[in-house]
């Protein structure tokens, strides 16, 4: 609790500088420093992905957010889409899924409840992100004021 109140207060504290460095250069900055900060936390999140061929493991990668007006972001995963491509089977490990038929909609009509067996998700990755996240952010946090007085030094 205790270290999310620090890094809330320094996140506020870090939105404050960055005010005043134009949004160009703003972006720039938080784009390569939370690279940096999610690349971290690959190792771990590889460590604990479940492995059966290796092939989800090898697929954890870092990735850009969507270019966005509002926000600039990475994330550590597999793709951008959770249930796509070669290694989509890894958003059913992580959150889960539901074996067996599904009901018609004359069934659902008729008043049946759906049968099917709920599998939980393991949520490896969202433990990695939650044991190790608030340090990685403590430490971005840092980088990125170090870096914004340096370019304000440079200026």
């Amino acid at each position: 609790m205790i270290e999310a109140k620090l890094v809330d207060f320094q996140v506020r504290a870090l939105q404050r500088m960055l005010e005043n460095v134009p949004k160009k250069l703003r972006n720039k900055i938080l784009r390569q420093e939370l690279r940096k900060g999610a690349k971290i936390l690959v190792p771990p999140s590889k460590a604990a992905t479940p492995v059966r061929t290796g092939t989800l493991r090898r697929a954890v990668k870092v990735r850009a957010q969507k270019r966005s007006q509002k926000s600039v972001g990475v994330f550590v995963g597999y793709s951008e889409k959770g249930f796509t491509g070669d290694t989509f089977y890894g958003a059913f490990l992580e959150w889960g899924w539901r074996g067996g038929k599904r009901l018609s909609a004359a069934q659902v009509r008729s008043g049946r409840t759906d049968t099917r067996v709920k599998q939980p998700g393991k949520f490896f990755l969202t433990r990695v992100a939650n044991t190790r996240g608030p340090a990685v952010l403590t430490s971005v946090i840092k980088a990125v004021s170090k870096r914004v007085e340096t370019e304000a030094k440079n200026a």
